[in-house]
């Protein structure tokens, strides 16, 4: 049993998606892949010296000894394996209902509550941008602004000024190949 969930480990971290990619992620799943490995001949080594103890045992059951070993290798077998059939029964039970609880309602809910106050955030903060935008392109279209644009040191003074009163760190204004005409940072920023 271990031997299969080994290798269909082994075959898991093989076959991943993205375990192609560069760096620490691919540098880790060849070391998982390797430890996988050398579990896997370690498990297959120890089930071949089992069971060839096992068979050489049923092989000699018609002797009294024999039989009594066999019997001992049975109960020590079940007594082994019974503990770990129920904590691996009880973990899975314990996986499932903790998972389901991930995925409740009232999870569910919560999540959809956030990505709703989380998109109208977003949706509030673009209007108010859009009108202060449209704000400083009426007060950068007015006559005393243009007259501003020839003097780089004052128009960057005037677009500082702006972003200050509006409360944004900088206002830059850029062409459409996005090269900067004009920036005004307001100090500190």
């Amino acid at each position: 049993m271990a031997f299969l969930v080994t290798a269909a480990a082994i075959w898991l971290v093989a076959v991943a998606p993205g375990t192609s990619g560069e760096g620490a992620r691919a540098a880790a799943s060849q070391a998982v892949l390797a430890i996988l490995g050398v579990n896997l001949l370690l498990i297959g080594g120890l089930a071949a010296v089992v069971g060839r103890r096992a068979l050489l045992l049923f092989r000699r059951r018609t002797d009294a000894g024999a039989r009594l070993h066999l019997r001992f290798v049975t109960l020590f077998s079940m007594v082994a394996l019974i503990p770990a059939v129920l904590i691996a029964l009880v973990f899975g039970v314990l996986v499932n209902r903790g998972v389901d609880q991930w995925f409740s309602d009232n999870v569910q809910s919560a999540v959809t509550n956030s990505a709703d106050i989380g998109q109208a955030f977003v949706r509030d903060v673009s209007l108010q941008v859009e009108s202060d935008l449209e704000t400083i392109t009426d007060e950068l279209a007015a006559p005393e602004a243009r007259a501003r644009f020839d003097y780089p040191i004052q128009f960057s003074e005037l677009l500082a000024q702006i972003a200050d009163l509006f409360g944004y760190p900088a206002l830059y204004i850029v062409d459409g190949d996005g090269q900067v005409l004009a920036r005004g940072e307001v100090p500190g920023a």
